[in-house]
């Protein structure tokens, strides 16, 4: 005959499993901020290399995001299941946690406070690297136009501060001030 483990103690193993659920995809999203960081330094210096290994790491990053989060809806899945409560009336971790015990309440909450801001911090210098990315890639594209006209500089699009077309002997010297 075995025994039943007390409702008390699943309910616990419930929450723990979430609560090392979340902590995996902190640590993921922590690596991820680190890699954005690196990112936007060789982005900024225009290091191909470098910018290459880091968006290899983004990727390997990512794909274990995705097992983590996985992870985290089965353990609030069951979570929720052990309390017996719908989808609807729990459709988000959030909502889930008025429904646990104080102590684990807590300790929860702060791992979602972590993870938002986490996620907000990536967002955020995403937006950044691309502004840098876009700015490499205007550097590059010009560079490249000087090369390939053997020194004759198109100033298509190129004005003065008034409005004016700029002359081509002018238009070199704005690119040497812009890079």
């Amino acid at each position: 005959m075995t025994l039943d483990p007390p409702v008390g103690m699943i309910m616990k193993e419930r929450e723990v499993s979430l609560e090392v659920a979340l902590g995996a995809q902190i640590e993921i999203l922590r690596a991820l901020v680190e890699v954005a960081q690196r990112e936007q330094q060789h982005l900024i210096a225009v290091e191909t290399d470098q910018i290459h290994v880091c968006v290899e790491r983004r990727k390997t990053l990512l794909a274990n995001l995705d097992v983590a989060n996985s992870t985290t809806e089965h353990a609030v899945d069951a979570l929720r299941n052990e309390l017996t409560l719908s989808k609807e009336k729990a459709p988000t971790l959030s909502s889930l946690l008025r429904f646990l015990q104080p102590g684990h309440r807590e300790q929860l909450s702060e791992r979602c406070a972590c993870l938002e801001s986490l996620a907000q911090a990536l967002g955020e210098l995403n937006s950044i690297n691309m502004v840098h990315a876009q700015r490499g890639m205007r550097i590059v594209r010009s560079y490249n136009a000087l090369l390939s006209d053997n020194g004759h500089v198109q100033t298509a699009g190129v004005y003065t501060k008034t409005g004016r077309t700029l002359r081509a002997n002018q238009a070199a010297g704005v690119f040497a001030r812009s890079v």
